[in-house]
């Protein structure tokens, strides 16, 4: 068998199983931090790969996706924050030139100033990708 024969084997084996996620006894603690880890994944027939118009030839495949994310949780003065990092990989099995991969941070906190003030602050950052045909059109 080809390697990519056998990769894309590899992709549909772990796809068929069901999605895992940490439960509680599945954090890890390490110092002051809980570390939860999860997995997702999908497999998907996408009928257009590249979102092509009217007579433009389209392209068919079989998607699967990989999500593996760690969260790192943990209190500062009773208040909870949390820190996260998910990687997102999209492989195309008949159009290898859109497979992706993506990069998600997050940090997350609730921090309670006194009795009446209560602050809630998220800040994200991803570093994705734009699928083939849905960006600018130059025409």
């Amino acid at each position: 068998m080809s390697r990519r024969t056998l990769s894309i084997l590899a992709l549909s084996v772990i796809c068929a199983t069901p999605t895992l996620y940490a439960q509680e006894a599945g954090r890890i603690q390490a110092g002051q931090f809980d570390i939860i880890p999860s997995f997702e994944s999908s497999m998907a027939y996408v009928g257009n790969v590249a979102y092509a118009r009217d007579n433009d030839p389209k392209i068919y495949s079989w998607r699967a996706i990989f999500s593996p994310e760690l969260i790192a949780a943990t209190q500062v003065d009773g208040n909870p924050v949390q820190f996260g990092y998910r990687l997102e990989r999209g492989v195309y099995f008949s159009s290898t030139p859109d497979d992706y991969t993506d990069h998600f941070l997050e940090a997350s906190g609730e921090f309670e100033l006194n009795s009446r003030h209560r602050v809630n602050a998220l800040a994200q950052y991803e570093d994705g990708h734009e699928d083939r045909g849905t960006g600018f059109h130059w025409a």
